[in-house]
């Protein structure tokens, strides 16, 4: 009877001992995996996070063409119409299509005359479009846009209407409208782009 009496309290002293002092050890596995189970579930994605995402593919883009051209215009100087004019389109640059390969986009230039803000809709079920208008706002471009006479000489006038038969983009003053950006845009590597920031935002730092 007294060796019943004595498991037990040993017994019960060790289950108190278990229960004050043993604190299982945390289960980083399981935690990284509940994580990486967060992370990869779909995130509703709204419509206008998906404009707001193609504006900004859109901006990027037309930045990258503006700036390279104007700098590129600016390094040859005056008087050399012809050399400028293999600067265009600046939509063919490798820097802009690469940009335009990553989100099976289409950039163009056109003579429609748009508001400075850029704007963005659907165009069809699978694609943005996305259009910016094109203001005169480097001096450079009077040299081919602007009056005919005081800024735009014959030669250079002759020039453009050989490269651009039926040529009539001239008279412009800085400042006007002088054409637009247009850019269509596949809907499926914006969604890829935002589902993608959205796993990244939820990855545990």
């Amino acid at each position: 009877m007294r060796k019943i009496a004595l498991a037990s309290a040993v017994f019960l002293g060790l289950l108190l001992w278990f229960l004050l002092f043993f604190r299982p050890a945390p289960l980083p596995e399981r935690q990284w995996l509940e994580a990486e189970s967060e992370m990869h579930k779909v995130k509703r994605i709204t419509q206008h996070q998906i404009e707001d995402e193609a504006r900004r593919v859109g901006d990027s883009l037309v930045s990258v063409a503006d700036s390279l051209l104007h700098a590129r215009l600016a390094a040859l100087g005056t008087d050399n119409v012809a050399a400028a004019l293999k600067q265009y389109p600046p939509q063919q640059y490798p820097e802009v299509q690469a940009i335009a390969r990553k989100y099976t986009a289409t950039p163009s230039r056109t003579g429609q005359k748009l508001s400075p803000a850029a704007q963005v809709k659907p165009a069809g079920q699978t694609e943005i479009l996305y259009t910016k208008g094109i203001y005169l706002n480097n001096a450079l471009c009077l040299q081919c846009h602007g009056v005919v006479g005081p800024e735009v000489s014959e030669a250079t006038l002759a020039t453009l209407q050989q490269a651009y038969p039926g040529f009539k983009a001239t008279g412009f003053r800085t400042g006007e409208a002088i054409g637009s950006w247009q850019i269509k845009m596949a809907r499926h590597p914006i969604l890829e782009n935002l589902s993608r920031s959205s796993r990244k935002s939820l990855r545990p730092q």
